[in-house]
């Protein structure tokens, strides 16, 4: 299996400590947020190959975050 680089984005610690651990433990490489506001930094450092994200947050919503309003940058953020 290929090795990936996720990105988890949920306000729930006990969601984002059980999916980060099932991440890692199939070998992936694994980027947490806790805060929705930070998205759009961590997909400029992580460049991630998968994103998990919660669709219902306080801050900014997953919806807002997959249509790219809410972090500033086009979506998808390149051609793969």
């Amino acid at each position: 299996m290929t090795s990936r680089r996720i990105l988890i984005c949920d306000d729930e610690i006990p969601m984002t400590e059980y999916l980060e651990k099932v991440c890692i433990g199939l070998g992936h490489s694994v980027r947490v947020l806790t805060d929705s506001r930070m998205f759009a930094l961590a997909l400029r450092e992580v460049d991630p190959t998968d994103i998990i994200i919660d669709m219902v947050m306080p801050e900014i919503d997953g919806f807002e975050l997959i249509s790219g309003h809410g972090c500033g940058l086009p979506w998808p953020p390149r051609n793969r």
